[in-house]
């Protein structure tokens, strides 16, 4: 199983690159106008991936429409493992280096963070993401629509401010 590694003490990202089907980008798109019914079952498996590498059973699933630069600055969240799945725009971006290199998830690709509250995560690779910021991108790139599975109580106690 490609994900398997986020489990690794040192690694803190976990990338894979995974082709949507045309009927799944065109459920996307669909959904930026209609909602998620077409959606349900790639989120569904995402779900059961995510299950499998995690072990949580209770789940917080979000799919969220963004045409802002909603989290624009680099950090780490405050949960122990995140999920994230762009079908529409750019994917999450990451930073190792605190900003001097920056990587782009393309769409579709499934990627697996580490938070601050993973075992042992304070001796993983320091590992900062945002959301790519969607302003400087042209006017008809200006949205996404993104999959982010948590553990059910996932931030429950976090502070907002997540910055590293």
């Amino acid at each position: 199983m490609p994900f398997r590694g986020i489990l690794s003490p040192n690694r803190s990202l976990k990338m894979h690159r995974m082709d949507m089907s045309p009927v799944l980008k065109q459920a996307a798109e669909a959904y930026l106008k209609e909602g998620p019914r077409l959606l349900m079952a790639d989120m569904m498996e995402l779900a059961e991936l995510y299950r499998h590498v995690s072990g949580h059973q209770n789940l917080r699933v979000r799919l969220e429409k963004i045409t802002t630069d909603s989290c624009r600055k680099f950090h780490v969240d405050c949960v122990d493992l995140r999920l994230l799945r762009t079908y529409v725009g750019p994917g999450v971006q990451w930073t190792g280096d605190e900003g001097r290199t920056v990587q782009e998830a393309p769409t579709g690709a499934v990627v697996f963070l580490k938070g601050k509250h993973f075992p042992g995560w304070d001796d993983a690779e320091k590992i900062l993401h945002r959301s790519p910021p969607l302003s400087k991108r042209p006017v008809a790139e200006r949205v996404r629509l993104l999959l982010t599975i948590d553990e059910a109580n996932a931030c429950a106690d976090a502070p907002f401010d997540m910055v590293a």
